[in-house]
């Protein structure tokens, strides 16, 4: 009944806007996610779940012609929609992704308390140090900015990766304070809340949608691959949904202070004349959602119909443009950004989901193939990682599963992958080091998010 409702209120939407391929295309993309989703509904981050049930519901968002950016899709990229995610899922069902979360809570009372806070507190540090650092090199605070956008990228700077490093431990500072904080629920400290309190106020500092996007989000995953969610409640249900709208609206409200700062430019000014002022007030929230899921497959599609750029980049490859030339194995790097900036004119919409770069370096084939290796190379360590579901490898998984989702919204593989392996490195390093001694109390072993 849920799919035959949602795929006949999208087919109304649709229907409205008289475009036959983008009715049948939402109606089946949306089918498709809502059984995926059903099926794979006791464990929701499996790879082989997660990121065919995200990706064809958002293909199926996306034919809702909110702005005006759609073109039909070409033959390839129907392959590459349908293909993609199929040989995602394929290689990790194969290589053990299957594996569930785990039935019992891990338990906290293995870590040690004085240890997370000393962790917290040199993250912090050294988070604000990079706060500093990034500061100085931009000349302001980019929340602070009455040109957000403009004093990210003045010009031509870019900011070294060692800064975005530091900066990232912000959001690791907070993610230790909170599991100090869940080894005492029920004593809530003021300590623990004016760290986490300063931590998310240096992460909403840089005004970047995504880094605030993993901070808010990847907790909320490691909770569910905690098991804390196994048993829906009420009170639990409304939880939720509660963090989810508050994730929503924190996003939206920082795409909408970035992009009011330059209403005169091709999108903004068409953005906000044409799109704004005729959506009623209650849905504006959700207008950067939708966005969000036509712009990158839209860009994919302008990629496909472009047949003669595929692999003939003098500059080296489209793929990979995250990991530091210093260290690349991959020689050197075209830019992905200059092409699709070109292909969306006259607005600039950059980013073409992972498969845009890869097929703009192979064409399908690549496409398929990197798409199975890489799910391959996801199932295997989901399979390892919760083979013993410690606190760290849990907290390891929740950044791997957040990293899949995100393949909808990242060039592969751009900076924020290299830098997920960072904040990996870390935590895992961190959460490893707070680990209490063998003879810790029996009592204190069976301490857990259970308890919480």
């Amino acid at each position: 009944m849920g799919v035959v409702v949602l795929s006949a209120a999208l087919a109304v939407l649709i229907d409205a806007l008289g475009n036959v391929q983008r009715l049948t295309t939402g109606v089946l993309a949306i089918t498709i996610a809502v059984v995926v989703a059903v099926l794979g509904r006791d464990d929701v981050t499996r790879p082989h779940v997660l990121l065919p049930m995200i990706w064809f519901g958002a293909v199926g968002l996306a034919q809702i012609a909110v702005i005006n950016y759609q073109t039909p899709w070409s033959t390839n990229m129907v392959l590459v929609a349908i293909l993609a995610p199929v040989a995602f899922a394929t290689g990790s069902f194969l290589a053990g992704g299957q594996v569930a979360r785990p039935k019992r809570p891990p338990p906290l009372g293995v870590l040690d308390s004085q240890r997370l806070r000393v962790l917290s507190l040199v993250l912090l540090a050294m988070g604000l140090f990079g706060l500093w650092l990034k500061v100085g090199i931009l000349g302001s605070v980019p929340i602070l900015s009455e040109s957000i956008d403009t004093l990210r990228s003045a010009g031509g700077i870019r900011i070294p990766p060692y800064v975005t490093y530091l900066t990232d431990c912000l959001a690791l500072a907070a993610w230790a304070r909170m599991l100090r904080w869940g080894l005492h629920p029920g004593r809530p400290r003021v300590g623990d809340v004016l760290v986490i309190g300063i931590a998310l106020a240096g992460v909403a500092a840089s005004a970047s949608r995504n880094t605030l996007l993993i901070t808010l989000v990847v907790p909320l995953i490691f909770v569910y691959l905690a098991g804390a969610t196994r048993t829906i409640t009420p009170a639990r249900s409304l939880a939720i949904a509660t963090l989810a709208s508050v994730v929503v609206l924190i996003l939206s409200g920082l795409f909408f202070l970035r992009t009011a700062q330059h209403r005169d430019s091709s999108f903004e000014s068409y953005f906000y004349r044409g799109v704004v002022a005729q959506t009623v007030v209650p849905l504006r929230p959700l207008l950067p959602v939708q966005v969000g899921l036509v712009a990158p497959f839209e860009t994919l599609n302008r990629v496909t119909k472009r047949t003669h750029l595929v692999g003939s980049s003098p500059d080296g490859l489209y793929s990979l443009p995250g990991i530091p030339q210093p260290v690349s194995l991959w020689g050197p790097r075209a830019d992905f950004y200059g092409l699709t900036g070109k292909l969306s004119s006259p607005y600039y919409f950059n980013v073409a989901t992972f498969a845009g770069p890869l097929y703009a370096d192979g064409g399908l084939e690549l496409v398929v193939a990197a798409a199975l290796v890489l799910g391959l190379m996801v199932g295997a360590a989901r399979a390892w990682l919760l083979l013993r579901p410690t606190v760290a490898r849990l907290a390891v998984m929740a950044y791997l599963t957040y990293f899949v989702g995100f393949l909808l919204y990242e060039n592969f593989a751009a900076f924020y992958t290299t830098s997920m392996v960072w904040d990996v490195l870390v935590i895992a390093g961190g959460l490893a080091w707070c680990s209490k001694a063998a003879g810790a109390s029996a009592s204190e072993e069976q301490k857990g998010l259970g308890a919480a």
